[in-house]
């Protein structure tokens, strides 16, 4: 759904802990390419923790939303999460 809102052009960034849904998402990469019909997939997924966004080498101000799954609710240190996440978001962005 995200890859078809931010069109062709557009990106989705995912963010998993575990390698093991890392390689799901990954196996259905060409399939949302070829249903929305992009020439390329504008899906990426990066393995790392909520909590550590600033670590994953992710552009600061380069997203202009944060969307989850409720993982953050299930994140340990949520406040950390909170005070992190938005600075991935572009300015006047939504997270």
């Amino acid at each position: 759904m995200l890859a078809e809102l931010v069109g062709e052009e557009g990106t989705v960034t995912g963010v998993d802990a575990t390698a093991a849904q890392l390689a799901i998402a990954n196996r259905h990469l060409d399939c949302h390419r070829d249903r929305f019909g992009f020439a390329k997939s504008n899906v990426c997924f990066v393995e790392g923790d909520i909590e550590s966004l600033d670590a994953l080498g992710l552009p600061e101000g380069g997203y202009n939303a944060i969307v989850s799954n409720c993982v953050i609710n299930l994140a340990e240190r949520t406040a950390v999460y909170c005070a992190n996440g938005p600075k991935s978001c572009l300015s006047g962005s939504s997270n």
